[in-house]
Parts: structure tokens; sequence; C-alpha cells
């Protein structure tokens, strides 16, 4: 079994977002001190696994490691169109 991915976290839901993560195992990284505080992480100036950005407008590679689900769209389409997978 594979550690839980470093995240990192931005934008407008980040604390909704970093909610979540922390419920799934997840380690939050490089987050804003206002995040740090909030949820007690220790600053970890690390390299994400995963970073969760809205800004970018796609499902980062990698964020399905934290939920067990597909890592893009496609995938997930993929998935549910084959009734094998």
């Amino acid at each position: 079994m594979q550690p839980p991915p470093n995240v990192r976290v931005r934008g407008l839901y980040n604390t909704a977002l970093t909610v979540l993560l922390l419920t799934q195992g997840c380690t939050i990284v490089d987050a804003s001190p206002a995040i740090e505080e909030r949820f007690g992480i220790v600053h970890r100036d690390v390299g994400e696994d995963v970073r969760v950005d809205p800004h970018t407008g796609r499902v980062p590679a990698g964020y399905g490691e934290c939920f067990g689900t597909a890592s893009n769209p496609s995938e997930r389409e993929q998935s549910a169109d084959d009734p094998h997978s």
C-alpha cells in the first residue's frame, strides 16, 4: 500500500477541500498560513504529489489516489461506459 499523497491545495474552496483531503488521510503541504493555523498543520515545504487548483479547469493527475477513483474525466467516462471495469 502506498503512503497517502502530499497535496497542495489552492483556490476559492481550499478550506473545504483541505478538510475533505485530511479526512481521507492525505498530507497537506505548502499550505497557506491561514490554513496551517486553522487546522494545526505544521508547515511542510516539500514537493506535492498532487496539486488541487480550480483555476486550471482540470482534474489533477493523482487526485483519485485519495479517494480510489479515476484521476481524470476521460478515465471516469471510460470506466462508466465499460461494464467490465
